[in-house]
């Protein structure tokens, strides 16, 4: 959950100045610990191809999926 939140304050500029190169690099280390809400996020950025991450949607479906089956609940709107 730390990696997570220096994610979220490096994409937001909160307690840091904003950075996304730093918050992608906090984000793909929490969700390499299978934090469900990075996994979502990450393959969200797959999906999109956001922060410099190329479009790839079938890393973004794989990341999907292992979120789901751990959080199926949290994952759910990320899947449609």
């Amino acid at each position: 959950q730390a990696q997570y939140k220096l994610f979220q304050a490096y994409a937001l500029g909160t307690n840091f100045p904003k950075d996304k190169e730093k918050s992608l690099v906090w984000l793909k280390k929490a969700a390499e610990q299978d934090y469900s809400p990075a996994l979502i996020d990450l393959g969200g950025f797959y999906e999109r191809g956001e922060g410099g991450v190329a479009v790839n949607l079938s890393q973004a479906i794989t990341l999907y999926k292992k979120a789901f089956y751990q959080t199926p609940v949290e994952s759910l709107g990320a899947l449609n």
